[in-house]
């Protein structure tokens, strides 16, 4: 029997992880938001690529966590960008807040299942004691704010994405960096250069 894996948020990171999930046949895989009709679009969209993909697995979409029951790994990538006017630590606490309420509702339903959540804070001293296993994955500044600028430049523009990215994300993350140093507290560091050639360079696990 196939093994059972909750996706919580149903936007861009949930939505890949689930389609990866799937095509490789890793399990079956329950996509869960709170936005009706968008989990349940964006399976149908995903399983409809099955006959060309090649793959057998089965993924449903569900604005309740009913279907969440049982199973043996969830996924938590829910959650809000920041906004306009909206600081760090009011982006931060909201999430927090989201992250928990997911988190009260989905693990009932499923208490022995591992819990995985994609955090950009997860190494912030206060959130220490709620983590087994830390991963890290490295990129330098430079490559980092290359993406970010072809992530953002369409809906942005070049430059603003160039100056959000540099002046504010670069510059945020280089105090995280220097306060937190999370290669130095991750369990697992991986070279995140390559999309297609990860590789463990590090951590407290390697």
């Amino acid at each position: 029997m196939r093994q059972k894996v909750t996706v919580v948020g149903a936007g861009n990171v949930g939505a890949t992880v689930a389609q990866r999930i799937v095509e490789k046949e890793i399990a079956d895989v329950v996509l869960v938001d709170i936005i009706p009709g968008v989990p349940q679009g964006k399976s149908l969209d995903i399983l409809e690529s099955a006959p060309v993909e090649g793959f057998d697995a089965r993924m449903i979409g569900s604005n309740s966590y009913d279907e969440s029951a049982r199973s043996d790994v969830i996924v938590i990538t829910a959650g809000v960008p920041r906004k306009p006017g909206m600081s760090r630590d009011d982006l931060v606490a909201t999430n927090e807040g989201i992250v928990s309420d997911v988190v009260r509702k989905v693990l009932p339903g499923s208490p022995d299942a591992v819990l995985i959540v994609d955090s950009v804070f997860a190494f912030r001293p206060e959130y220490n004691e709620f983590w087994e296993y830390r991963i890290w994955l490295e990129v330098d500044a430079g490559l980092a704010l290359q993406r970010g600028i072809a992530r953002d430049a369409a809906r942005e523009g070049t430059e603003d994405a160039r100056r959000v990215h540099r002046d504010r994300y670069g510059a945020a993350e280089a105090i995280y960096l220097a306060e937190v140093d999370p290669l130095r507290l991750a369990d697992l560091v991986i070279d995140n250069r390559d999309f297609a050639r990860p590789r463990i360079i590090g951590g407290q696990a390697a």
